[in-house]
């Protein structure tokens, strides 16, 4: 059987007691189960999902397997209410953990990066602090915003690449350079943790052309946790 759900135009086939979501493109996917220890029953996710019930599996996730990077969420649509990550340090091979706060809490799901996984050269903008809300993501340089023009408070880069966020357009007025540790992605909770005013960001060049860097120790610091992740899952 074939469903279409309609907010985001994502198709779904229950397959042996397991649902298969796709979003028609390829992408990454996360297994969510209904027992620690990856056992009972699961939903397998191949693109985001703004809203676990309407694959009957909101509130009932304990555990997961993933491939890449995911961000899981406490309310439908990416909403306030707690957010937790998991990602493989193995690249696009699976990496199975157990939510250990607040179990059986999600509502919604997304993808960080592509299906090249942690390797991937990527900068996503989020709306709000904690990767709230809608999602500008990048591979390559930006000359102007197309989208959380002045309203974007969190990011999160994978792959080598360094990044410079720029306060104008046309690669203007560069104010840090940022760049994520090999299969570690760097992960910024609240932009106000590295001294930029929320919405500030009006351009992004892919390479480094700021005199102001992010310090390695605090790179690491940044990489290896984050205050909107309770479980602090990778």
């Amino acid at each position: 059987m074939k469903y279409l759900l309609p907010s985001k135009f994502l198709l779904f086939v229950i397959i042996s007691g397991a649902v298969h979501l796709s979003n028609c493109q390829e992408s990454l996917e996360t297994a969510l189960y209904e027992r620690y220890g990856s056992t009972g029953a699961h939903i397998n996710l191949f693109g985001n999902c703004p809203d676990l019930s309407a694959l009957g599996f909101d509130n009932r996730s304990n555990s997961s397997c993933v491939s890449g990077f995911w961000l899981f969420y406490a309310e439908p649509n990416y909403c306030y209410g707690g957010v937790r990550f998991g990602y493989s340090p193995y690249g696009t091979t699976k990496y199975c953990f157990d939510f250990t706060a607040n179990a059986a809490s999600i509502s919604s799901a997304r993808s960080v990066a592509s299906v090249e996984g942690l390797s991937q050269d990527s900068l996503t903008l989020y709306e709000d602090v904690c990767f709230i809300g809608e999602e500008l993501r990048i591979t390559n340089s930006l000359s102007a915003l197309t989208s959380l023009v002045g309203q974007h408070e969190s990011l999160i880069i994978t792959g080598t690449s360094s990044w410079t966020l720029c306060e104008g357009e046309n690669y203007t007025r560069p104010k840090i350079c940022l760049q994520a540790i090999a299969n570690t992605p760097l992960i910024i909770s609240n932009l106000r943790n590295l001294g930029i005013h929320p919405g500030s960001i009006r351009s992004i060049r892919k390479g480094c052309t700021a005199k102001e860097s992010l310090p390695t120790e605090k790179i690491e610091v940044l990489a290896s946790s984050s205050a909107c992740s309770p479980s602090g899952i990778k």
